[in-house]
């Protein structure tokens, strides 16, 4: 289930990348969602099959917690995981670059002042904090648990993943003009 919702955060970073990036050049096909559903659940399930199918190899679980032994933890979750968390930062990077400079060109063309820019400066932390939310970035806290520092992240890690559904509505519900009417 957690690859599953990674990846789901993945095919997000995609639309909001079609988006904010190729905004006039995209073609969004009318298969997007049946290809991305299939995807974002069948990769899982085939990480799942892969390592409980040989599983009399090897132990599959620990003896001591409810989750899975060292094996098929590092190849059926830590390297995917890993793979989609980079993923999605590589396009939250594209995408932030992309706002960044687009606002620049056109506050050059204004001529813009103090206010506007420590405004901006605001409007563009707060998009990058939400991106980081729908994107699922607040995981590489839990990569960061396997090193020696794990209580600092450990705690980190649970605070901003309980949080994150907190973070979406508020950035995307709560702050949007569109729904500042309805208050």
């Amino acid at each position: 289930f957690l690859l599953a919702a990674l990846l789901w955060m993945s095919v997000e970073a995609v639309n909001i990348y079609l988006a904010a990036v190729m905004v006039f050049d995209h073609h969004v096909s009318t298969t997007f969602v049946l290809k991305a559903a299939t995807i974002a659940w069948g990769f899982p399930l085939l990480a799942m099959v892969s390592t409980v199918g040989p599983s009399s190899l090897y132990d599959y679980t620990m003896a001591n917690y409810c989750w899975l032994a060292h094996t098929p933890l590092t190849y059926a979750f830590l390297l995917p995981a890993g793979l989609i968390l980079l993923f999605n930062m590589v396009v939250f990077v594209i995408i932030m670059y992309k706002l960044v400079t687009g606002y620049a060109d056109k506050r050059k063309l204004r001529g813009a002042k103090s206010d506007a820019v420590h405004s901006w400066i605001i409007q563009q932390l707060r998009r990058a904090v939400s991106l980081m939310a729908l994107f699922g970035l607040t995981w590489v806290f839990g990569f960061f648990v396997i090193t020696g520092a794990r209580i600092v992240f450990a705690y980190l890690f649970c605070i901003f993943n309980t949080l994150h559904g907190l973070f979406i509505f508020v950035f995307h519900c709560v702050m949007r003009e569109d729904m500042k009417k309805w208050r």
